[in-house]
């Protein structure tokens, strides 16, 4: 249940909003950008879910410290 563009690993991964589904249960729900570990981590609004159980809900752009993005 997607809705967007899929780039490459190089890019945009994808803009999509939906659920996202994995043999192990549903992901997360994303509504948003997710970039490369090279670029922006992701600028999304949900719960993110992972095998442990639900990690958290996010809202704005997680990424790693850095200085400055290059455009």
């Amino acid at each position: 249940m997607f809705t967007g563009v899929r780039g490459t690993s190089e890019g945009i991964r994808r803009v999509f909003t939906g659920v996202r589904g994995t043999s192990k249960g549903v992901r997360g729900v994303f509504t948003g950008v997710r970039g490369t570990s090279k670029g922006i981590r992701g600028a999304f609004a949900g719960v993110r879910g992972t095998s442990k159980g639900v990690r958290g809900v996010f809202t704005g752009i997680p990424s790693k410290p850095r200085t400055a993005f290059s455009a």
